[in-house]
């Protein structure tokens, strides 16, 4: 994976669209996680409720980085985005 990527172990919880869409999971520790964005297709998460009853509560190994991201009338954030997901069960 590309160096300088972060990786967490955590498991889906939930997709909500808002000033970005959120890919919410639970890590290992019981913190949500608020991922905005998602750079990796192989695996559809934002896909509404197919999404969230196929993938709900499975695990996942996401690796990921911080970056500014444009809310609109040039407002950023800074979001974590997922460069790379997979399934671990």
């Amino acid at each position: 994976f590309e160096k300088g990527l972060k990786h967490v172990r955590a498991r889906y919880k939930d997709f909500v669209m808002g000033d970005l869409g959120h890919w919410i999971f639970v890590d290992e520790k019981g913190e949500e996680l608020n991922f905005m964005g998602n750079s990796d297709n192989t695996i559809q998460l934002d896909d509404g409720d197919q999404a969230n009853s196929r993938y709900k509560g499975r695990l996942f190994d996401i690796y990921y980085k911080s970056e500014k991201a444009d809310i609109g009338d040039h407002n950023y954030i800074d979001a974590d985005v997922i460069e790379k997901i997979k399934i671990v069960n």
